[in-house]
């Protein structure tokens, strides 16, 4: 796979965990 891929599922890990995280840690904004 080439490197822009990665970050293509990278991101989308990002979109959809960050979320979550944000929703279990709102005092974690630190990202």
């Amino acid at each position: 796979m080439s490197p822009l891929q990665w970050l293509g599922i990278i991101f989308i890990w990002i979109g959809i965990f960050t979320p979550q995280f944000l929703k279990t840690r709102p005092f974690n904004q630190s990202m």
